[in-house]
């Protein structure tokens, strides 16, 4: 593929891991350990296939969402920041705003899921980053002008 490098293991990177055998396999040994319950295990082999695979989206869309069900909200907003810098780059602001958007409500919405107390902690890791997301949406309006 053009404009990929090669990653340690041989295999391209920047593309799909549903492109590379050696991505496929890794995925499933994640998957296998989610199913054993080995979030710990999954999630490291998830940031390794980030690395190795950085503008997969549905990669990292199944890392968050897998993130989310096993309340590891950092990860969560780890990649939804990803998935927004991703959008920003291909000149999709409507999709990046739609991510950080929904950083936002995060607190509110485990708060409902999981109650307050795990609210709270969301609203913890996300309040020091909302200075930075208006300050995304000041300077696309800017921009815009």
């Amino acid at each position: 593929m053009q404009g990929q490098a090669q990653g340690d293991s041989g295999h391209q990177t920047g593309g799909r891991v549903s492109d590379s055998p050696a991505g496929v396999e890794k995925a499933r040994q994640a998957k296998q350990l989610l199913k054993n319950g080995d979030w710990a295990g999954a999630s490291a082999i998830y940031r390794q296939l980030t690395q190795e695979f950085p503008r997969d989206g549905e990669l990292r869309r199944h890392f968050m969402l897998n993130a989310f069900r096993r309340g590891d909200y950092e990860e969560v907003v780890q990649q939804s920041l990803d998935l927004a810098d991703m959008a920003l780059a291909e000149g999709n602001s409507g999709a990046a705003f739609e991510r950080y958007a929904e950083i936002l409500r995060l607190p509110e919405l485990v708060a409902g899921e999981k109650g307050q107390e795990a609210g709270e902690r969301v609203s913890q890791i996300v309040e020091p980053l909302k200075a930075d997301i208006y300050f995304s949406y000041g300077d696309h309006y800017l921009a815009e002008q």
